[in-house]
């Protein structure tokens, strides 16, 4: 799968995969500061990764949760993940947020 092309003010969208929802979201990240992984603050000084995991795991027979959307601010971008595991990506100052 290949990313969509954006300017680098445009928000990045990453459709679920086979990697787990943390991964996805540090992927986004890497992908969208042109960076390593290893250059980024760890994922758990902002949000719980386990909590994130289970709110976002299928229920009863496989489906999912319906309009559930998580939003948060982690290294210079903001993050959201939404129900479908779909994981997008802003710098901060696009997404008119001006915090971490």
């Amino acid at each position: 799968m290949t990313a969509p092309t954006t300017t680098p003010a445009s928000p990045r969208r990453h459709d679920a995969s086979q990697q787990p929802l943390t991964e996805q979201i540090v992927t986004a990240i890497t992908d969208a500061a042109d960076t390593s992984h290893r250059e980024l603050p760890p994922l758990y000084e902002v949000i719980d990764p386990d909590a994130l995991d289970r709110l976002f795991t299928p229920i009863y027979e496989g489906a999912t949760r319906s309009n559930v959307r998580v939003r948060f601010a982690y290294a210079g971008y903001e993050v959201v993940v939404h129900s479908s595991g779909d994981v997008t990506v802003s710098p901060l100052d696009a997404a008119g947020d001006q915090h971490e």
